[in-house]
């Protein structure tokens, strides 16, 4: 047992020592919505107009719901991740209270539910006597409940009354079962619509709402070939790590411009563009990235400036922090 331990530890001291990354950071990346509206504005989420006879409180339920998604600065956050990046923000819109928004959300619906039990007459033979066989009759009972949702939601230009996207609603949901002797247990229409309510509304925070993505940058490790600065090398690749630990990612990059003052190198560059692309100065990274050599970070930060030109197109502000030497 004891030359088990000692070898795991051991394979696992081996497998830090030849690991071509140094440490590795964890944090958000902004994620558009499929429908968003390029140049920004103030959004009103009407409440839903029910279609049928039944006193359903969906059209207030996705109104509201749709509302907190929308007001919510920490859409995707998971515990542990921290958002170094000062200027990303999921509360893209000023929410407005009537309809002289820029926009609009509205639509209808229509819920239609049923129940019903049906039973079907079945017979058979008992006893394995061919000569005195006893007919007999049993039934088969079957209960189905089922429910749907129906209808249409539009995001619209409030001026021009243009459509901009229209999503139809087609929810359904069922409970089926069949017993014999005796009439099976079913939910009822009204347990099944809850959690087709919460879907549709997912359904569509998915399509109006940005949110965050985890995303995890790693390090490389820096190496020296003069061995009079190994040593020194080695110490302050140690207190990167210390400041990665708790995120200062400020601290990481003075400590990687005194590597560069001695000895400037890709890995070098390409840990200054995390540096600046973690905090969110993404003129920075790129001119980093492109002095690294590194096709993957440089396409990565071309994407990220794409979604940071957006949203400055939408009026919010974007303050590209920066980190002196």
């Amino acid at each position: 047992m004891k030359k088990q331990i000692i070898f795991i530890l051991f394979i696992s001291i081996f497998l830090s020592s030849t690991s071509v990354f140094s440490q590795k950071i964890k944090t958000y990346q902004l994620v558009l919505p499929t429908v968003y509206f390029e140049n920004g504005g103030s959004l009103y989420v009407s409440d839903l107009s029910n279609l049928g006879e039944d006193n359903s409180d969906f059209s207030t339920y996705f109104s509201s719901n749709i509302k907190k998604v929308l007001s919510n600065d920490k859409k995707g956050y998971q515990t542990g991740v921290k958002k170094y990046n000062n200027w990303y923000t999921t509360k893209f819109y000023d929410l407005a209270d009537n309809k002289d928004a820029d926009y609009l959300i509205e639509g209808k619906y229509k819920i239609v539910t049923n129940k019903s039990k049906a039973q079907t007459e079945m017979s058979a033979t008992e006893t394995s006597d061919a000569s005195n066989k006893i007919p007999y009759v049993y039934y088969k009972y079957t209960a189905s409940s089922n429910a749907s949702i129906n209808g249409v939601i539009h995001i619209k230009e409030t001026k021009t009354g243009k459509i901009i996207k229209e999503i139809p609603i087609n929810e359904t949901k069922s409970d089926t079962k069949s017993n014999y002797l005796k009439s099976p247990s079913i939910k009822s229409p009204d347990r099944l619509l809850p959690s087709m309510k919460s879907k549709i509304v997912n359904n569509f925070s998915s399509l109006i709402a940005p949110q965050y993505k985890v995303i995890t940058y790693k390090f490389p490790k820096l190496k020296t070939k003069d061995k009079g600065y190994k040593k020194e090398l080695k110490t302050i690749n140690k207190s990167i790590k210390v400041f990665a630990d708790k995120g200062e990612i400020t601290e990481m990059a003075k400590l990687y411009f005194k590597i560069q003052q001695k000895e400037d190198s890709q890995k070098v560059q390409e840990c200054l563009g995390k540096c600046f692309e973690i905090i969110g100065n993404y003129t920075k990274a790129q001119e980093y990235y492109t002095a690294s050599g590194s096709k993957k970070d440089l396409n990565r930060i071309l994407d990220f400036i794409k979604v940071r030109n957006i949203l400055t197109k939408m009026g919010i502000t974007v303050n590209e922090i920066n980190i002196e030497p």
